[in-house]
């Protein structure tokens, strides 16, 4: 059965004063913010004709949230974002709580939960079972494990449907599995994300293809995409940087500047001509100082070619270990001359 400890009631009086307070939060700051969460949980009530504000509902609220642990700011914030939240008895609040941690979420889980988006609390258990169904349906095939993962950081899912965004229950599952963060996200901001990149010249439907293989992408700011396709057709020219977005959207989480550190090396260093490296956004995303510079100047000592094949770029470490053995050897003795070189500067 499921318990929790209640604190005693106290005398109801009118105002925020009547609220329950910890000793922890007496400081001016949290009382003024405290005020401020007050004023505009009382300004949010004459936009719902049906309900009027209620001292006892929110002293009674409050006391719910804090005897959770929640401070009593947190608890104020909470309900500002919520108000609805004031009209539901404590009891039904208790039954949501029991069902989120027989799901499998800890208690500081749940309230993680409650403060990132509150308006979860004005969800049906029918609601919640609905999301689990979906997640576990057969074109999602999200593992029960991971069900607790997708509710602590993800509430959202109640309002989110990437289906609308156009993507598949197949595709839907692929992006989930890479990244569940995507649920902290509203359907409005990850579409703006993919109409930007259309307004840029990258079709949608090619976007559609593309998300599920770098799901991350739609995280990222306009200005950072901005900012990686100004700084391709800089280095390529004109239109590069789209074509690069319609081929892999992985170049997106590539720090600029790397990618021009890489590009300035591998044409002015190694030779190759930028008609060459604008087939692939791989080849300038590899590091220079880690993976370029030292496997170059490697090859340079097994005189083999490196222009007519770019596979030395791309290869993973373990592969390029497994083509020249002598390798890994070398490159810890890379390391140690680069150390000595940089502390002797210092």
């Amino acid at each position: 059965m499921l318990r929790l400890w209640r604190a005693p009631r106290l005398q109801l009086t009118r105002g925020i004063a009547a609220l329950p307070v910890k000793a922890a939060e007496d400081g001016v700051a949290a009382r003024k913010k405290q005020a401020e969460y007050y004023d505009k949980i009382v300004d949010t009530f004459p936009r719902y004709p049906r309900f009027r504000f209620s001292e006892e509902a929110l002293s009674r609220t409050v006391g719910f949230l804090t005897d959770r642990g929640i401070s009593k700011t947190n608890a104020m914030g909470a309900i500002a974002r919520f108000p609805m939240m004031l009209w539901f008895q404590r009891e039904t609040l208790e039954s949501k709580i029991a069902w989120l941690e027989k799901l499998g979420l800890s208690h500081d889980k749940i309230n993680v939960t409650i403060l990132r988006n509150p308006s979860m609390l004005g969800n049906s258990i029918e609601k919640y079972v609905a999301m689990v169904d979906c997640a576990e349906s057969s074109q999602l095939h999200l593992a029960t494990c991971k069900l607790p993962f997708l509710f602590s950081i993800g509430p959202r899912l109640m309002s989110l449907s990437l289906d609308n965004l156009g993507f598949t229950d197949e595709k839907i599952a692929r992006i989930l599995k890479k990244f569940p963060q995507v649920l902290s996200y509203t359907t409005e901001n990850l579409n703006s994300k993919l109409d930007y990149m259309v307004q840029l010249g990258v079709p949608r439907e090619r976007l559609l293809e593309l998300v599920p293989n770098a799901p991350d992408s739609l995280a990222l700011a306009t200005t950072r995409i901005q900012e990686t396709v100004d700084a391709l057709d800089e280095m390529f020219g004109d239109g590069a940087g789209v074509q690069a977005l319609g081929r892999n959207l992985g170049v997106l989480h590539s720090n600029v500047e790397g990618l021009r550190r890489s590009f300035n090396y591998l044409v002015s260093v190694v030779g190759l001509t930028p008609e060459r490296l604008s087939t692939s956004s791989r080849y300038i995303g590899r590091s220079r100082d880690n993976i370029l510079r030292p496997r170059f100047e490697f090859l340079k000592t097994q005189c083999v070619e490196t222009v007519a094949t770019l596979t030395w770029i791309t290869r993973s470490h373990r592969e390029f270990v497994e083509k020249y053995p002598g390798y890994e050897a070398y490159v810890v003795e890379y390391k140690a001359r680069q150390k000595n070189t940089t502390t002797s500067a210092l």
